[in-house]
């Protein structure tokens, strides 16, 4: 589940246009015991108030959609790896 505030960061990286309609939009999280008894709701977004509606959707649809689009910048992913540090930066770098 992405909260909006999820959404706000995807929207800004223009992924969310791609993923919104993978998944399921909802604006509460209602919580039930075995016998379907309401105990609690929550809420979890709101177009009106936040901006955008919660999102559940799978892990694997959101991580597909990001490495098509470092894919289409020419952007390389090396899995098994561990960032550690920069070893320089210029400007030139900067996107």
């Amino acid at each position: 589940m992405l909260s909006p505030n999820a959404l706000k960061v995807l929207h800004a990286l223009g992924v969310y246009e791609r993923v919104r309609h993978e998944g399921y939009n909802f604006e509460t999280l209602e919580y039930k015991n075995a016998s379907e008894k309401l105990l609690e709701t929550q809420e979890f977004g709101g177009e009106e108030k936040y901006g955008f509606k919660g999102l559940r959707i799978y892990r694997h649809v959101l991580i597909d959609k990001l490495l098509a689009m470092l894919k289409e910048r020419s952007i390389q992913v090396e899995f098994g790896k561990k960032f550690s540090r920069i070893v320089s930066e210029t400007e030139e770098d900067v996107t």
